[in-house]
């Protein structure tokens, strides 16, 4: 088993760094995106916008060319050897439902688990997760496969890994080392292979005997399903999906050879290749895109790529030919063919994803080529061509292979066409400045007759529809020569419109005048949308005839309003403030969600209510109607937040002894890595194992109460508060686990500290966090750390402030620089009144942020500060 393979990774990628791309010619290779966290997986959603999955949890979109800062989604994972997330899939009827499954390892718990998400836009609905699916414990953090599609039939595939558990990949006792086939929801279909020799969930299995299936596609013209499996010490497979397959692992790995023993219903690889051609067989598309660019001849090929050689390659589905396609990538692991005909190509450890686009050789050629036109005497026909190639094009229409004047751009129209038009054939060429390429030919046929007059009963002009509402249609269709056409000449098309996208709705329906379909609740949250109602016909000379209508939404305002005022909040996964009038579809399923705790004018405060009839919670979905909603808060206690001003110093070291060697500073916003297998420094001198980090700065504390300061990590850590050593666990070993320190800070004030983490073997992994009050566990934000800073020396009372002075409430104590020494020197503050009497003494560590004068008469005080021999006195005036 491969137990190093990330090492192995790493110890070779050198000698990629300054290789160039080998490419077929006429094809090129551009950086797409810069700036993803370990890219695993990648899906276009039907508007166009690519969503990427990190390994580390996040969910990105690429829009419009564009990486969007905020994340669709994050998941909570873990990243250690392959876990992570390793599949991602939008459901076929994404722009109706906004479903995105995510196939993920569960923290802390050696499994993985499918997750279904509503997207709201470019979010996520907070709230939305569900739980489609849980997968067996795994034995290791290996082998979690992750590869899935939509089949035709709606019902989604999964390839699961065999976890390292390689000797269950052919047993039916458990979900590893399998091909799973589900609903969209989860639920198991009756019909799978071994539906009645299993029990609950082992139902779901399909196909097994597979190793780790990371990459699978579906050709949609066919439905056939290949994928992947990457291989042990010798050989790695492309499978096709066969329900009730057996694909032999582990006692079969490649070809069967003449040793091995079949199991039943065993299949045989489409293809195999064995490592000395490479490591790892990754990557999965078909090339069946909408706007096709490449050459005929990769036209409905299977791509799949060579993770640890950086090739890809491109396999004939029906003989099984493979051809190397694209070298020189650097540890590609995902492939994706997009719509316009381009390819995307993830180079893992790059961050980075690549597009790759076909050119030519400057010369033209044809993306789309002239259709055959069947039109009615007096109308107009049209032609159209469309083609590419460097530089301008020039066009030029012939008919009947004579040159046609004024005929010089990719579209052709001819006016009034009649019966002697019948039979001419039409081409176009085109030019440019690297050759010429002529189109097909396209006939023109002309009848005398009359197209289908189709009128379209239900819906009616200017018809509108709330969220929810069921859209009735119906029609009827008169043709001059045939009469009453039958609905069985009919196609009904209902396409949902957002901006200048459209997606479909109800397709290719025939066979009925009349129907209806249930309007969504839920989805898109847009106010730019519409439904259009459309219905085509055509008669016994196969005229056709279109008739359209648009359906446009009801619309309502809805308020949301905060106490106290301006408070932020999300709406369908988006940020947004209290106060704003939001217009919203009618009756549309909107999602608001507020945090438990806000931080307003130096205050905590905590979410009441929404204040709704409902349960209290900080999540409130509810169809969109002429509200109000007031989002209710109550005031906890004073809060300290910090600014971004200042970074944690953070020093590196080769070895881990008190020995050890200084290698190199930087500063850091927080302190939350996972290095996992790799080094902290961007320098292959410095090492993965055996070495040292120290963070120095200060915290600085929101409020006054008792705190738990945590450090998540593996490997050895010490961590001194203001010279105090509140964590020891300098003991070596490599499990991950939490040291917990429980300290009574103030608020307001900061507390230097030092981190000493000391590395030797394996995993890498550290973590500052704390817990506090009402907060539950939280990496320290960066608001909160400082550098350190220096204590006073000599008479630093002088540093000390009092405010405000009068006063009839709370008196504002500010320290500066001389926290940290009256801390040291266990300081006393003493209020005397004006008889000289002491009438309140505050020791060290009590009541340091202020006090109050509430109760005290009026007159003047004395506020005495005492610490290491020196005194200081300072007049406070209350006054009512």
């Amino acid at each position: 088993m491969r137990l190093n393979f990330p090492i192995f990774l790493l110890s070779i990628s050198l000698s990629f760094q300054l290789q160039s791309q080998t490419l077929p010619s006429g094809f090129n290779i551009s950086t797409y995106i810069e700036g993803v966290n370990l890219p695993t997986q990648m899906v276009e959603a039907p508007d166009g916008r690519i969503f990427i999955a990190e390994k580390d949890g996040g969910i990105r979109i690429v829009e419009n060319g564009l990486l969007l800062q905020e994340p669709f989604y994050t998941v909570e994972t873990e990243t250690p050897g392959e876990r992570g997330i390793t599949g991602l899939l939008l459901h076929p009827e994404f722009e109706i439902n906004g479903y995105v499954y995510i196939y993920y390892t569960i923290p802390d718990s050696n499994r993985n688990q499918l997750l279904r998400v509503q997207s709201a836009g470019n979010t996520a609905i907070p709230g939305s997760e569900e739980v489609i699916f849980d997968f067996d414990p795994m034995w290791a953090a290996w082998h979690n496969g992750g590869g899935m599609v939509f089949d035709n039939a709606g019902d989604l595939i999964l390839g699961v890994g065999d976890g390292t558990g390689g000797i269950h990949a052919s047993q039916l006792l458990t979900t590893l080392g399998k091909i799973i086939r589900i609903h969209d929801d989860g639920s198991i279909p009756l019909d799978n292979p071994f539906i009645d020799i299993t029990e609950e969930h082992l139902k779901a299995i399909y196909a097994l005997g597979i190793r780790n299936p990371y990459s699978m596609a579906i050709q949609r013209s066919t439905g056939r399903i290949f994928f992947n499996d990457v291989g042990s010490e010798t050989w790695e497979e492309v499978n096709e999906v066969i329900v009730g397959g057996h694909y032999g692992w582990n006692a079969i790995e490649g070809p069967i050879q003449p040793d091995d023993e079949a199991p039943e219903d065993y299949q045989e690889p489409i293809f195999a290749y064995d490592h000395s051609q490479g490591c790892a067989v990754v990557g999965a598309s078909f090339y069946e895109p909408e706007e096709p660019i490449f050459p005929e001849v990769y036209q409905g090929m299977y791509f799949f790529m060579e993770h640890c050689l950086g090739s890809i390659f491109y396999l004939d589905p029906n003989t099984y030919e493979s051809t190397l396609f694209v070298e020189g990538l650097q540890f590609p692991n995902s492939l994706l063919t997009l719509k316009d005909g381009s390819m995307l190509i993830s180079e893992i450890y790059n961050n980075r994803i690549l597009r790759l686009e076909y050119s030519g050789n400057g010369a033209p050629y044809i993306v789309d080529q002239p259709n055959d036109v069947l039109a009615v005497v007096g109308e107009e026909a049209s032609f159209f061509v469309a083609a590419q190639g460097e530089g301008s094009l020039t066009y030029q229409w012939f008919k009947d292979g004579e040159f046609i004047q004024n005929a010089s751009s990719a579209a052709l129209q001819i006016e009034n066409v009649n019966l002697d038009d019948t039979g001419n054939q039409y081409y176009c060429e085109i030019t440019n400045s690297n050759g010429t390429i002529e189109s097909d030919l396209c006939e023109l046929t002309v009848l005398d007759g009359t197209r289908p007059s189709i009128s379209i009963i239900e819906p009616s002009l200017g018809a509108t529809y709330s969220a929810g509402d069921t859209l009735w249609f119906s029609a009827e269709v008169m043709d001059e020569e045939d009469g009453m056409i039958p609905n069985s000449d009919w196609e009904w098309n209902i396409f949902f419109h957002h901006n200048v996208h459209k997606h479909p709705a109800l397709v290719d329906l025939t066979g009925v005048s009349s129907g209806y379909y249930v309007i969504p609740d839920q989805g898109e949250v847009a106010t730019d949308v519409w439904f259009n109602v459309g219905l085509t016909a055509h008669d016994s000379q196969g005229l056709i005839s279109t008739q359209e209508v648009e359906v446009h939404p009801n619309y309502v305002n809805f308020e949301v309003h905060s106490n106290p005022k301006g408070l932020s909040f999300k709406l369908d996964g988006s940020e947004r403030f209290a106060g704003q009038n939001i217009l919203s579809v009618d009756n549309m399923r909107r999602s608001l969600s507020a945090d438990l705790f806000k931080i307003s004018d130096d205050k905590l405060w905590r979410f009441n209510s929404w204040g709704v009839d409902g349960p209290d919670s900080t999540l409130l979905t509810f169809h969109a109607n002429d509200t109000l909603i007031n989002m209710q808060y109550d005031y906890l206690h004073e809060y300290y937040k910090g600014d971004e001003s200042e970074d944690v110093l953070v020093q590196y070291f080769l070895g881990i002894d008190d020995e050890r060697e200084y290698h190199s500073e930087e500063y850091v916003s927080t302190i939350d890595d996972n290095w996992s297998l790799l080094n902290p420094v961007s320098s292959w001198a410095f090492p993965s194992d055996y070495f040292s980090i120290l963070y120095s700065g200060s915290i600085l504390a929101p409020y006054t109460g008792l705190y738990e300061i945590e450090i998540y990590h593996d490997s050895e850590v010490q961590m001194t508060l203001e010279d105090s050593l509140i964590i020891d666990d300098f003991i070596p070993g490599d499990d991950i686990e939490t040291a917990i320190a429980e300290v009574y800070l103030v608020g307001g004030l900061r507390y230097n500290f030092v981190l000493d983490y000391r590395h030797d073997e394996s995993f890498s992994r550290l973590k500052l966090a704390w817990s506090f009050s009402e907060i539950e566990s939280q990496t320290i934000p960066s608001s909160q750390l400082f550098l350190p800073f220096d204590v006073v020396v000599g008479n630093y009372l002088e540093e000390i402030s009092i405010y405000p002075n009068p006063t009839d409430g709370m008196v504002q104590l500010d320290f500066g620089l001389a926290f940290g020494s009256w801390l040291r020197d266990n300081g006393i503050m003493q209020i005397i009144n004006s008889q000289g009497a002491i009438v309140e003494e505050i020791a060290n560590g009590e009541n340091l942020s202020g006090f109050s004068v509430q109760g005290m008469p009026p007159g003047v005080y004395y506020v005495r500060f005492l610490s290491n021999g020196y005194t200081r006195t300072e007049p406070l005036v209350v006054i009512k």
